[in-house]
Order: C-alpha cells, then structure tokens, then sequence
C-alpha cells in the first residue's frame, strides 16, 4: 500500500497542504497523489458528503418548543441538552445512508477496506484504491475528497525559571475568584493534545475516569498516557494542584477527560482529529446521555496555514459551538510580523490566544492579526506564555515553558472558573464578557497583537454578576465593520454580536449586497434569519467564495442586517464590507517555522518550505546552511541548494543530512536562511530557521534507576504490596533513591498506610523492593488507588521512566446478598415472583427472617428469605420501600463457604498465594536487596476482574442489570493491559 502523504508538525504548529477547492470533486492534493501511483495502490482519503441537517432548524424548533413554558422550568441547560440530543442523533442518521451506497460500490469492485465514520462533518475515511477516486468523486452525494495526511509532531520551548512560580496567576487575578470559593467545581474541561501523564500527583485525582473520559483514535494506550509532556504541561495550566508546593492551575476543582490527537511515535492524521472532535461530543457512544465536556483546550495548530484560512476543522468547530462546548486554540507561535495567524486558531468559531510575558508585553514570536478567514480580531485574547511553572512527565514532574500553547490554557482555565460560578450562562457570555472585561493594552481598542486585551478572570466574573440576566434592551450589530476572505478559501463565517442584555429571545435578519464582487460569478448569494435564544450574544452565518484562476484586483461586496425581532433592536454597524483578496499571485516563501529539533540517529533533518498569497507560475527559492554550534561537515552536510515551486505548488521540503557519530555531547545547531527567489515571488518571514541536532549516544558512566512496572493491582485481604526499582548502568559505587505515596481516590491511614524513605543500592545491587501495607477494613468499596513516586536520586545516578507507579485496591470484601421471595401460599394469583442478588463474599453472616405480612399497605408481598452479608440491613429495605421485620440472627455460612474460608485461611501472612517474591518477603523490614547478577523473579501481583458494562451516563464501571446483579454500586475496572 501507498504510504501515506506525509509532512511534518509543531504543536502549536501542524503541518498540512491547503488544497481546498471547493468547485471540485477532487482536491489538488488528491490529483497529485493519484498521479504519482499505479491505479492499483491505495491513497488514503477523505470522502465528504453533502449535508442534510439543518442546525437552524433545529435550533428554532426548540426554541419554539419552550417557549410557552412556565419560567420555574424553563432554563438554558435544559435546551442545550435537547440540542445536543438531537444534533448527535441528525449528524448520525445523516451518513448512513451515504456511507451504505459508498459501501456497494466498494463491494461490487471487490475492495475490502475499512470505513471510518466521520459523522461531525458528515464523511468517511477509507484507503481507496486510486482507481475509484474518480467513481466515488462522481456520486452525487460526494461534495469532495481530500487526502487524509499524515502529520509528525515537535514541542514547544523549555525554559529556566527566573521569576515567581505564580507570576502568571496573578497577573490576571485568579486569586481573586479562589478567595471566593470559585475553584471550577462542577466543570469538565476536554484537551485535545499528546496525551496525559495520568500518573501525575497534581492530575491524577482530577481525571473523571471512565471508558467516557479517555480516547486514543490508533487504540495504543488503555490509560491516558503521554510521550512528550506537551498535553501534561496545557492541562497543568488548566487545572493542576499544589504537590509542588505552588498552585499550578488556574481551576484545581476542574475534571478532565482527554484525547489523544498523536500516536506513540508523535504523528497524527486529518481523520484521527476528526474523531477526536466527534469524540467529545458524545463521549460514551450514547446521544441520550450528556456527558460532553463543557470545554476543549486545542493547543496545536498547522503551521504551514500561516495567514491562511485552512477550513478542515471549520465544521468539528461549528458543531462543538452548537453543543455549548467552548473551544480553545492557542494562535500559534509565528511573529513578530503581522499577518501571521495560523488555522485552525483563525477560524471564527475558535477562542484564539496570543501570549505575553511577566511584563504584559506581547511576546515575539506570538502570531499576529488580523485573522486570514474573516479579516477580524486576531487573537481574540492574550494571556500569560512566557516561562510557565506547570506540569510535566515524571519523573521531572514539573517544568518551565514558553509559547502561545501554554497562553491558551490560562483562557480556557478562566472559563473553567467562570462556568462553575455561573452554571447556567451560556458560551457566548462568558466569550463576551471575557472580551469586554480584559485588560486593554497596545493600540487603544482591539489590535492586531492583543485581540481585545489581557485575560482579566476577576473582572469578567464581576461583569457577568452585574449583567447576567439583565432585562436591559440589547442591541444587535455585525461584530466587524470590514470583513476579508482569501479567494481560495471555500466560505467567509460572518459574525452577528448581541451586546447590551442577553435575556430574552431576539432575531435579526441577514443578506448580501453585491459590489465589484459580483454574486454568482465571485460569492454565492447568502439571506436567512439568525436566531438568538435566551442569554445568547454570538451568533453567525457562512457566504461561500467562488475561487477563480484569474489574475484579477481585489474585489469586494457587502452584508446587511436588518428586522429585528423580539428583546433587541438594530445597533450602528448594520452594514459590512467584505473584500475577496484575490490569489492568483505568484506568492511568497517562507520556512514552516522558526526552529526545528531532530534527533542524530534520524541521519536526515527534513525542513519545510511553504508558498502563501498565490500559487501561479515557478518560483525557484535559493538557501544557504550556516554553521553554529554543529561543524560543517562534521556534524551535518553543508550543501547550499536551489528549490523549484512548480504552479499549484504550496509546499516543499529541503533535506539536510546528518553525521550520526557514537559521541556523548551537547545538542548542537545550525541554521539555514532564504537567500533568492524568482523575480515575481517574494521572501516572507520567517526567512531563516534554526535546526537542532539532538545527540541520542548514551553515557556510559550513566546510572538509571526506575520502577519496573506502571501499575501495580493488589486485593484489600493481600495486606502488603511489592513495588520493585531497578537500577542499571555503572554498578560499581552504591546510589540511592527517595520514594513516597501520594494519595488519589486510596486515602492514606484509611486504605493503605503512608510510605516514604530512601532506598539505597550498595555496590553491585541492580533491584531492591519497597513493601506498602493494604488496610484491610472489612467494608465493600469501589476500587481506588494511591501513586509511589521516586524522587531525588544521588550517587551520579538519575531517574528515568517509569518513576511513578499507580497502585490500584482491588476490593474483596462481601458485597450483599439479598433474596425476596412472595410466599406462593399468600400470593394474590398468578406465579410465586421472585427478585434475587447473589455474589460470592468473604463475610458469613446470615440473618433469617420469618415470613411477616404488610398489612399496613395491603400488599400480598411477602419479604420470606432475607440473607444480609457485610451489608446495612435496613438501608436496603428502605430502597426497597420495606419494613424491616424482626430478625433472628444465626452466624453459618451459606454451602460451599466453609471450605472456601478454610482455604482463605491457609494465605500466608505476607498476602496472597498470588503474589510471587522470595524468602525475604515476608520480613517486618519495608525493604530489600537482591545482588547482581540477578536471578530473582520480578515481583507480580495477579488480581481477576469481573466482566462488567460501562455505565452509559459516566462510563464507570458497573454490574450488568440482570436479576442476578448485586444490589449497591460495583466498579472494579480491568488493568492496562
């Protein structure tokens, strides 16, 4: 098979080819990869359908359906929540029967593929053999195909830390809302990034938990997982605690679920993105449950978008807005020059984010406005990014980063805070009051580098107390006086602002009004009504642009608002230009980012070139590499070189090749700068780019020491459990460690007792043990779980991964066992019913109760066998709206119990027969040793794990409902496997 298309990424910085074209079936990237393969090789595609589903619709419909409804039930959340249910439901139905016809044809040409579903943007993504492109690109119900690429991934900077921890906190008065007891609670906050580090202490009790709260498209990692530290890092900012000693994160009461856009070797594909969006607007697979996240942090972006409206994710966006979910892009990293914004942070639908550092100044490399896709504010906000204190992958723990991807989460943290204050406000006014509340700096107004202003969470909290709710007559105006739209790019997203009051329902109509950009032949004609419900204040609509081939003159046309309806009347700006900037230049070069990082073994640095503002004509681009820390020729190859853009062309790439030596040293650099082009093309920024060398030749004199394994699983009746740390390398001098628990939902002195030490390797010794006594308190429980961290190590040793170990409680205390029978001898009629639970249990207590009546509600149930183990005898009859008869007491055990508790009582004391370690095991000493070379067995604890389904509301585990369940609640989930 092909392989796939394939270009590289920055988070904060992916990258992609814009081929969008929306007069065709086929997009240019498409045509390209067709012609450059046999017809029987398969190309990996994205097959997008039209669409059927009208939002509006569906939005109005329920508006009108509440409206008669008495105030005391009528509430926001309620509508959203049918919103949600029926726009799943519509998005769902609207692809099946598409992707069936798509399925036949595929069928009757033999092909066996698989069909992935897209449903947010109504497509599939398959590996189509490239003799069908053009037959499946011809049904009528394909709107177009673009190839499904595949994208590599790199960080952002790290730092030292030179100023207060908090530094950033307080710049935009977080403390504030905290002194009031706001503190996110009540709020699942959604990242979608490189994943988690689960394991970390400031994280891990704030995951929601659950099949519903983690999501790997490439089904790699189980658990939340994290290769790199970036995801770790943004959700740090979001909601993280204090283990460090400092608060880290901006909403600590927050939840978090995740999914993961990037594999496990760091690259990632349109599509997995794709489903990462569909992911978060129904998490559990089910449009009756609402369990979507009520924000999504997006610190990534594609860095080859710069000024360009890429419209990719532009419906995923959409479609997240309409579900109540706020989305968070950081804006990119791609100053100091203005036009720099990237997609998709430019889209309209998206909260963009700029950065500044500890002096409020806008840092240099933050992406400037004005926004590619409709000319507006760009960023929309500005927040702290410059030398963040945050989370990191253990065993670092916590670390110092840079750039506009860690901007981002401090907004997406405000709105974390302010929904949990305000529960029942909408999207659109925490967005506005966020706008009108920041701190205004730069140019007077809204600019080109800090959007509307600084983050101020403390102040837009006070501006939403004041306004929230206010009957105040609002007024409804364009949010821009002057719109622009790049040619190639498939539809301006127009924006309508409601300001003043947002209570109330109002509406406004809309159209174009054609100029030297004539409808039809430049722009397709646009006129409808938007609906504002109830504490709305953001609203908008989409005009498609025709993209041409002709050298021309920017063109332009306009929009207009006029009827208002309802709570509302027509504010000042009811008029919008918008101008089509024509395309058909022959464009400028620029590299795909500031600063690339390789590692030696890769023997080949692979650089990006992209072509903005026009792709008309060849364009030859001349470069030079220039030594710096790398020697030339010793380190990389320093050949000078030419590249050739051929028309249509927007990307390409400059190979550099690299020494692999076996030498242990420092990173080193290099750069290459732009030197000439072609007549007609120009030279854009950035002009130069620093690549990093990155040495992987190991230390010989390095000593690691880590755990030996991730996770640990030990049942409550085992008492001890047996963590091994490992050390290799140089073992000729002794090195010790630190070790300590910290809890998660396992409290310390109530689960399991409080552990710390230092664990010392004499010379010689490659593994030691630490043991961690289990309280066994005889009580039925959910699982939960506690985290051993190594920390400090010395004697020239380092700690590498894995440094932290979750240990999961398997609880094996009884569960009840309940029997209630109706006597067939006072049965009104009919069959004896009969409701039963049962569950083998460690306890042995039975109570049996005689047969009384109930004569007091006339019933002819009878309660006739009731056994109660380890269980509150009259909680249950309260649930089960029963009177607790009086009970004679015996204490034998139930058949087959006898011997099973014999045998329990043959463990040894040092815990399960399951658990495998040596002789000295069993010692009272917390530690010990074993001497190299090392013939011991690695330490294991088996632990067996009921089948169980998830729960369809919170995707705990939980009993499946048959009448043999047991009453009460159960989750025991399976280990990582």
């Amino acid at each position: 098979m092909l392989k796939r298309l394939f270009t590289a990424v920055i988070l904060a910085g992916l990258f992609y080819q814009p081929v969008l074209n929306g007069a065709a079936g086929l997009t240019a990237d498409v045509d390209k990869l067709v012609a450059q393969v046999d017809l029987t090789s398969r190309v990996p595609v994205i097959v997008k359908f039209k669409k059927s589903i009208n939002i509006h619709g569906l939005r109005r419909s329920i508006s009108k359906k509440h409206q008669y409804e008495p105030a005391i039930i009528k509430s926001q959340s309620r509508q959203k929540k049918q919103l949600r249910r029926r726009l799943l439901t519509g998005l769902q139905d609207q692809l099946i029967k598409p992707k069936a016809k798509l399925a036949k044809i595929l069928r009757d040409h033999g092909v066996k593929t698989r069909l992935k579903s897209l449903w947010v943007i109504n497509a599939v993504a398959l590996d189509l053999p490239a003799n069908l492109v053009d037959e499946i690109a011809a049904m009528p119900e394909v709107e177009r195909i673009t190839v499904d690429m595949q994208l590599t991934m790199s960080d952002d900077r790290v730092e030292g830390l030179t100023t207060d921890p908090l530094w950033n906190l307080i710049n935009i008065n977080t403390e504030q809302l905290w002194q009031q007891g706001i503190d996110g609670d009540g709020v699942t906050v959604a990242i979608m990034d490189s994943g988690v580090e689960l394991n970390h202490p400031d994280l891990i009790e704030k995951w929601r938990g659950g099949t519903n709260s983690w999501f790997d498209p490439y089904q790699q990692n189980e658990l939340p997982a994290d290769m790199v530290g970036h995801g770790t890092q943004a959700l740090g900012i979001i909601l993280g605690g204090d283990e460090s000693g400092y608060q880290i994160g901006m909403a600590p009461e927050a939840k978090w679920i995740a999914a993961k856009i990037f594999d496990n070797a760091n690259e990632s594909t349109l599509s997995a993105i794709h489903e990462s969006f569909q992911w978060l607007l129904d998490p559990d697979g089910d449009p009756l449950t609402d369990d979507a996240p009520d924000l999504v942090n997006n610190s990534w972006g594609f860095s080859t978008t710069i000024n360009e409206c890429f419209q990719e994710f532009s419906e995923d966006i959409k479609l997240l807005r309409e579900a109540g979910i706020g989305v968070v892009f950081s804006a990119g990293n791609f100053g100091p020059s203005t036009e720099s914004s990237i997609s998709p942070a430019n889209d309209p639908g998206a909260l963009s984010v700029g950065s500044v550092d500890q002096s409020n100044e806008i840092e240099l490399l933050s992406s400037r406005g004005p926004g590619a896709c409709d000319g507006g504010v760009f960023p929309k906000l500005a927040a702290p990014g410059s030398l963040i204190f945050t989370a990191d992958l253990l065993p670092n723990a916590y670390n110092i980063v840079s750039g506009t991807s860690f901007a981002a989460p401090h907004v997406t943290g405000a709105m974390a805070l302010l929904k949990s204050a305000f529960p029942d406000a909408t999207l659109s006014q925490i967005e506005t009051a966020l706008y009108d509340s920041a701190l205004d700096l730069g140019e007077a107004g809204t600019d080109d580098s800090f959007g509307y202003g600084l983050l101020d969470v403390a102040a837009a909290h006070a501006l939403l107390e004041s306004n929230f709710g206010s009957n105040e007559n609002s007024r409804i105006e364009f949010n821009e006086s002057l719109f622009s739209v790049d040619e190639n790019t498939q539809k301006l997203i127009v924006t309508v602002r409601r300001s003043g009051g947002s209570k109330g329902e109002a509406s406004v109509d809309y159209t174009t009004i054609e100029d030297e950009a004539k409808q039809g032949r430049d722009y397709a004609i646009s006129k409808g009504t938007l609906q504002f419900n109830d504490g709305e204040t953001l609203r908008s609509f989409e005009v498609f642009i025709h993209d041409d081939d002709l050298d021309e003159e920017n063109e332009s046309f306009y929009v207009a608002l006029s009827n208002v309806d309802g709570n509302a009347t027509l504010g000042e700006d009811l008029e919008a230009e918008v101008i089509i900037l024509d395309n058909d230049g022959t464009g400028a070069i620029s590299f795909g980012a500031v600063a690339y990082a390789v590692n030696e073994s890769k023997q080949q640095a692979i650089i990006d070139l992209i072509r903005t503002g026009g792709s008309t004509g060849i364009v030859d681009v001349e470069y030079q590499l220039l030594a710096k820390s790398a020697a030339a020729d010793i380190d990389f190859v320093a050949d000078n070189g030419t590249i050739r853009f051929q028309p249509g062309e927007t990307q390409k790439e400059i190979h550099v090749e690299l020494v692999d030596d076996t030498l242990h040293e420092d990173n080193e650099t290099f750069q290459i700068i732009l030197t000439a082009v072609s007549e007609d093309a120009s030279i854009a920024e950035p002009a130069s780019t620093t690549v990093t060398i990155l040495d992987n030749d190991p230390d010989i004199e390095t000593v690691t020491i880590y755990l030996d394994a991730v996770s640990y699983d030990v049942n409550e009746s085992n008492n001890q459990v047996f963590l091994t740390v490992i050390r290799s390398g140089d073992l000729e001098a002794s090195a010790s460690v630190k070790y300590k628990t910290i809890d998660g939902s396992a409290i310390k002195e109530s689960d399991y007792v409080d552990t710390s030490g230092t664990l010392t390797f004499p010379a010689g010794v490659t593994r030691r043990t630490i043991a961690i006594e289990i309280i066994n308190d005889g009580l039925y429980e959910e699982e939960s779980s506690f985290t051993l961290i190594l920390t400090d190590a010395s004697g020239n040793a380092t700690i590498t991964t894995p440094s932290a170990a979750i240990v999961r409680i398997i609880d094996d205390d009884a569960l009840p066992f309940v029997s209630i029978h109706s006597s067939p001898g006072h049965s009104s009629g009919g069959l004896p019913s009969r409701f039963s639970s049962n569950r083998e249990a460690l306890e042995q207590d039975s109570i049996q109760n005689q047969t009384r009546s109930r004569s007091d509600r006339g019933s002819s149930l009878k309660i006739f066998d009731l056994s109660l183990r380890g269980y509150d005898s009259s909680a249950l009859l309260d649930r089960l709206g029963l009177q607790a008869p009086e009970a004679s007491v015996t204490t034998q055990p139930r058949d087959g119990d006898a011997e099973k508790h014999a045998e329990d009582n043959k463990k040894s004391e040092c815990g399960s027969t399951a658990i495998s370690a040596d002789p000295g095991a069993c010692s009272s000493d917390n530690e010990k040793e074993t001497a190299a070379p090392a013939d011991s067995k690695d330490v294991q604890t088996v632990a067996e794990f009921p089948e169980v389904d998830a729960d369809s509301t919170t995707g705990d585990a939980a009993p499946q409902a048959t009448s043999d369940a047991p009453l009460g609640n159960s989750s025991e989930s399976s280990p990582p496997q």
